[in-house]
């Protein structure tokens, strides 16, 4: 599920249906579906798992488990209505002349300012990192993308200044933290490797 940033428009993935379901949210909370929705992924995305909005809510980021690839959606800013670009979905691929290819992709985080997109795989227990074009939506690797994350990486966090991101490990019971550099690539924090008491399913900050 995703917010627009604006909190204007909802958005929910439906898993079997390989689809993703549109509301207007109006100023008391409540929701109407918008026209055309739920809107059909490509036949070549399947298992929609996590969705994320972009910086400008102009594009919405569809991470397709089941065949480990990501959809790129347009959104309609007045309607909220989606449309994928052409090409979409793109695997999710790192960076290199041999590039690793992620499997099991099952969640995305953006970074503050919406520059840097973030996705776990829990199957091969790496996080990939990519700049996004604020023009077209498009993604390309960061370097030395995949970053080694602990066993079945799930849910992950970017906090409000935008430097550090948190990773939950499910598998190994722990928690994977790295600092943002400027150019969105990842640095391990030292010692990035505390442990939970069991294995931790969700991560949240306080304001």
């Amino acid at each position: 599920m995703a917010l627009s940033r604006a909190e204007n428009f909802l958005y929910i993935a439906n898993i079997n249906l390989n689809s993703v379901s549109a509301f207007s949210v109006a100023a008391d909370g409540s929701l109407t579906a918008v026209a055309g929705s739920p809107f059909p992924i490509a036949v070549t995305g399947s298992g929609p798992t996590a969705l994320a909005t972009g910086a400008s809510d102009h594009f919405l980021y569809v991470v397709n488990q089941v065949t480990s690839n990501i959809s790129i959606m347009t959104i309609n800013s007045t309607t909220g209505a989606l449309a994928e670009i052409l090409g979409s979905p793109f695997a999710v691929t790192g960076s290199g002349t041999t590039p690793a290819t992620g499997t099991g992709p099952n969640y995305v985080v953006l970074d503050s300012t919406g520059s840097f997109l973030y996705v776990t795989c829990t199957t091969s227990n790496n996080l990939f990192g990519f700049s996004v074009d604020a023009n077209t939506g498009k993604l390309d690797a960061l370097t030395n993308s995949p970053y080694t994350t602990g066993t079945n990486p799930s849910l992950s966090l970017v906090n409000s200044t935008g430097n550090t991101l948190f990773v939950i490990n499910p598998g190994s019971k722990n928690i994977s933290f790295f600092t943002i550099n400027s150019d969105g690539t990842l640095t391990s924090i030292t010692d990035n490797s505390l442990s939970t008491p069991t294995a931790a399913s969700s991560l949240a900050f306080t304001h």
